[in-house]
């Protein structure tokens, strides 16, 4: 009896990252009280290291998230769990990103402007767009590029 594994049967652990999963929200919506402060490590997901590395994602890099609100629905859900790329610290193309504003971590599209600003864009169209000025991009933290998502159906 016990769990070994059966003879020749390849370690599956080698094959998998674990990334780990923190403890904290981030808002795909607006009025969220989850704060940058609340960054604690909880558990582990695995992920198939082949496939990390097929989306470009280095297990270092890699964070996992939950998302809390609608303002991203269709595309990202209330509950759902966010893979995120922690080796983006700027803004590229119109990515979804995990940013910090105003010590609020949300979720939202990211278009960059000509004049040096930004705006926040939110999936679902029950929400207004957000412009953040050149002059405030400071106090615009990317914490990393949302590169998967995950749920419950």
């Amino acid at each position: 009896m016990g769990s070994a594994a059966p003879a020749g049967l390849p370690n599956l652990a080698e094959r998998f990252a674990f990334v780990r999963r923190y403890d904290v929200r981030a808002s795909a919506g607006n009025g969220a009280l989850t704060t940058a402060d609340e960054l604690e490590g909880g558990d582990f997901v695995a992920f198939r290291a082949d496939w990390l590395h097929r989306i470009g994602v280095s297990p270092r890099q890699a964070e996992v998230l939950i998302a809390i609100g609608d303002s991203m629905e269709p595309t990202i859900r209330d509950g759902d769990l966010l893979l995120i790329d922690r080796s983006f610290d700027r803004p590229k193309d119109n990515g979804i990103y995990v940013l910090v504003l105003g010590g609020m971590v949300l979720v939202k599209r990211v278009q960059t402007r000509r004049d040096g600003s930004v705006v926040l864009l939110s999936d679902n169209q029950r929400y207004e767009n957000e412009v953040v000025p050149a002059d405030e991009l400071p106090d615009l933290k990317v914490e990393g590029r949302v590169r998967w998502f995950g749920r419950t159906i």
